[in-house]
């Protein structure tokens, strides 16, 4: 289990950020990191925090923070992901997050596992990908370079990311096919967009306010059920469900998720099948 935030702004989209990935320590104990994209997008800036480790301040891969925690966030920033980090595959300094792809397009705040990252590997690098980790999450993030969105057909396993292409500027907010893991959204009054593992860090941004969904406090109380709809027990806080992505594309600026519907793509939904019972069937006959 780890915990995940990202937050697209015309605010400094990264000043509420520690607060809303300190919310979820208790989900990623091991680690934390947090990326923030300004202006052209051409340099990120990545921070460390309390809990990153001294080993993820001296290796020299792109994604591992600096020596020192991050206090000053870049002027202009509209976009941040931050991380919570579970070590469980990689437990060195290879596996923090967020990270990024080989060249740096790609970036990716992650939880889940990927069973069959191993032969997904394999696969990758017979088309001629190398690896600087053994994560299941640059297995992810070399999928998406090759395949794009298709790579989700390939994966087997319970996940919940959000993926900035910096190259088209586009941001991916994706669930695993069951729903196994969460992922909930909330666009502020403002015009932003936030993504968490839990709704409670939605606390930490400016404007938010804790508001009863009525209806579904009611199918909850009433029926016993949970998570069948893509509201939530909040008010104005949705929620990924299965099988789920949602694109936006930041180009357009803030204006793209202000007083607008998000548009959900279902990238998996289980096919249906006619059942025939052969003795059954011997039966009536």
């Amino acid at each position: 289990m780890c915990g995940i935030f990202a937050l697209f702004s015309r605010d400094r989209a990264s000043a509420p950020v520690l607060g809303a990935i300190a919310a979820v320590r208790h989900r990623g104990p091991d680690d934390e990191g947090t990326v923030v994209f300004a202006g052209d997008c051409a340099a990120p800036h990545v921070f460390a925090g309390p809990d990153t480790p001294a080993a993820m301040r001296t290796g020299r891969l792109p994604y591992l923070p600096g020596p020192q925690p991050g206090e000053h966030f870049p002027e202009g920033a509209f976009l941040a992901l931050a991380h919570r980090r579970l070590s469980i595959l990689d437990l060195s300094e290879a596996g923090h997050q967020p990270m990024c792809s080989d060249g740096g397009r790609l970036w990716i705040a992650y939880n889940g596992e990927i069973y069959n990252h191993v032969e997904v590997r394999a696969e990758l690098e017979a088309l001629g990908h190398r690896f600087h980790s053994s994560s299941d999450t640059e297995v992810l993030l070399a999928a998406w370079l090759q395949w794009g969105r298709d790579a989700l057909q390939r994966l087997d396993g319970m996940f919940a990311f959000v993926l900035f292409d910096r190259a088209q500027r586009r941001l991916f907010a994706v669930r695993d096919r069951f729903g196994i893991k969460p992922l909930y959204f909330w666009v502020t009054p403002g015009g932003g967009l936030a993504f968490a593992s839990e709704v409670k860090q939605f606390a930490a941004l400016p404007g938010w306010r804790a508001r009863v969904n009525g209806q579904r406090v009611y199918d909850f109380l009433n029926w016993g059920i949970l998570d069948h709809a893509s509201d939530t027990m909040f008010a104005g806080v949705g929620q990924l469900r299965n099988g789920e992505m949602i694109e936006v594309d930041l180009a357009r600026g803030p204006a793209v998720v202000q007083g607008a519907t998000l548009e959900r793509r279902q990238w998996y939904a289980l096919a249906g099948a006619p059942f025939r019972s052969e003795e059954h069937t011997s039966e009536l006959q």
